[in-house]
């Protein structure tokens, strides 16, 4: 789809059942924010740093079959990067593919790649760190520059080996949770919150992360997961407490990137009689997926995302009994 105007934009949609106004203002908005706050730009103001922080704290990961190392200076450091990948510890040290230094001083945490310094980021916004920290890990494992992706979505992301669905949802709607139980129901874990699509094929790539879990899940995951009380648990912050998180059970994976042509907005709600499938307003998925998306500030890239939106299909589940929250998702799948 290219649109030179909204009423080229109304007309090309005019066979969806949607507000075409009211989504032509929301992606506009969205793509020149994304355009004026490129997070590829380096905080130069740190760009002279030594690394004076002494590290204490050395892990190398296999991910992929690429020897990675992660020095920590601090365990406060290592508790933000570590958890998401420890299911991926090297049992014997290899020649390493590259180097990732997590450091701080006073007011900052510095990431180094491969010593040479990279960010700098505010010590309270330390998921500023896990998210660059994420792509840049992303850019190692398939041999990609940043310019090269169109964007990384707010979205965990599920497989059948062929295609691949996106998972949308508020904080505490339960996203995560059924993450876990269709992964353990036959499932693959593509990406846990954090998605990212290549621009020259618009398929989703498969991130190594772990699958993080609030504490009031736990108990309803357990019979799935055995292990449980043996994955990491991490003190996040007061309104969030302790998150488990639960490694993919497909760690060596042979296919790393899926065509993601639906996504679903999902809801756990308790008081609802039946769960519920239905297609959904694009508008209204994008409301959610949009504020903590990022898409490439590229021209090009802008249109590639407006073109593979035009393909997708938005679908709403709310449920509150998993056994057909996971049939009703398996179904979506074309293979």
């Amino acid at each position: 789809m290219s649109c030179d105007s909204i009423d080229n934009f109304q007309k090309q949609i005019s066979n969806h059942k949607i507000n075409s106004k009211e989504l032509y203002q929301d992606l506009e908005t969205f793509l020149i924010d994304c355009k004026q706050k490129d997070p590829t730009a380096l905080d130069t103001t740190y760009s002279n740093l030594d690394k004076k922080s002494k590290i204490t704290i050395s892990y190398q990961y296999n991910i992929f079959q690429k020897p990675t190392q992660v020095n920590y200076a601090t365990p406060a450091l290592k508790s933000y990067l570590h958890p998401n990948i420890s299911h991926l510890i090297a049992k014997k040290n290899n020649k390493l593919d590259c180097r990732f230094d997590i450091l701080s001083n006073e007011k900052h945490i510095l990431l180094y790649k491969n010593n040479d310094f990279l960010y700098a980021f505010p010590k309270k916004k330390y998921h500023m760190l896990q998210g660059k920290f994420n792509f840049l890990l992303l850019c190692e494992l398939y041999n990609k520059e940043e310019r090269d992706w169109l964007g990384t979505f707010h979205a965990s992301t599920l497989g059948n080996g062929k295609e691949a669905i996106m998972l949308i949802g508020d904080s505490g709607n339960g996203k995560s949770t059924l993450s876990a139980l269709l992964m353990a129901h036959g499932l693959d874990i593509i990406s846990d919150d954090i998605t990212a699509m290549l621009a020259d094929n618009l398929h989703v790539y498969r991130n190594p992360n772990a699958i993080s879990i609030k504490q009031g899940a736990v108990k309803i995951l357990k019979p799935f997961f055995p292990d449980m009380d043996d994955y990491d648990e991490v003190f996040i912050n007061e309104s969030k407490g302790y998150v488990k998180y639960i490694p993919p059970t497909n760690i060596n994976p042979k296919k790393f990137d899926f065509p993601c042509n639906k996504i679903v907005l999902v809801k756990y709600d308790k008081n609802t009689p039946n769960t519920v499938l239905v297609e959904l307003d694009p508008a209204k998925a994008l409301e959610t997926l949009i504020p903590e998306s990022w898409i490439s500030p590229d021209p090009k890239h802008a249109k590639l995302f407006l073109n593979w939106l035009e393909t997708v299909e938005f679908y709403s589940l709310t449920y509150n009994n998993n056994e057909e929250a996971i049939s009703k998702f398996k179904s979506l799948f074309s293979n």
